[in-house]
């Protein structure tokens, strides 16, 4: 992390798709990074996104794997990118897995409640280098929440993907799409 704080790119992508999921070795790297601010754009640190190895195939495997988002969160990480985005459903339990019950943009009008716990947020808003009130109000899904500052991502990567892809992206609190060529060449 304290490397890596001092990149040129706008965001660091931290796979733990196919690398280990590790939260601790998460931490450590968001430990790091959020030590060695500011960084040249005057921000405590670059963003940081995460890519789940949970893929986001129907809406019952993420669901039962929503435990990820909310481990991954709790570093202080910026963002999330779900693989292999297949289901809008899948979409929708992922928005609200990252959303804080709290958050009532957006519910009823494509998502539901948040589900995600207080638990994570002390660590997280330490990271954040804000109180716990300030991350709480600003730990929300942007667009969907124009003051929120977690970025979601679509990584559209096969057929059912593709298929799916303007359900997928028009649930509310998707800030960007990803491509993923290799597995699609499949």
């Amino acid at each position: 992390g304290v490397k890596m704080s001092k990149t040129w790119a706008d965001y660091i992508n931290y796979d733990m798709e196919h690398a280990p999921f590790n939260v601790s070795a998460l931490a450590d790297f968001m430990r790091g990074l959020s030590s060695s601010g500011p960084i040249k754009s005057g921000h405590r640190m670059p963003a940081v996104i995460v890519t789940m190895p949970v893929d986001g195939t129907d809406e019952q495997t993420m669901r039962a794997n929503a435990w990820m988002v909310k481990q991954v969160l709790a570093t202080g990480i910026s963002g999330i990118l779900l693989c292999h985005a297949q289901s809008p459903g899948a979409v929708r339990a992922f928005v609200e897995a990252v959303r804080f019950p709290t958050a009532k943009l957006g519910v009823g009008l494509g998502v539901g409640e948040g589900l995600r716990g207080v638990h994570g947020i002390a660590n997280a808003a330490k990271i954040w280098g804000m109180t716990q009130q300030e991350y709480l109000r600003k730990a929300d899904a942007w667009p969907l929440n124009p003051e929120g500052e977690i970025i979601l991502g679509l990584k559209i990567e096969d057929k059912y993907a593709l298929s799916n892809v303007e359900q997928s992206l028009s649930v509310p609190g998707i800030a960007f799409a990803d491509w993923g060529p290799g597995d699609m060449a499949l």
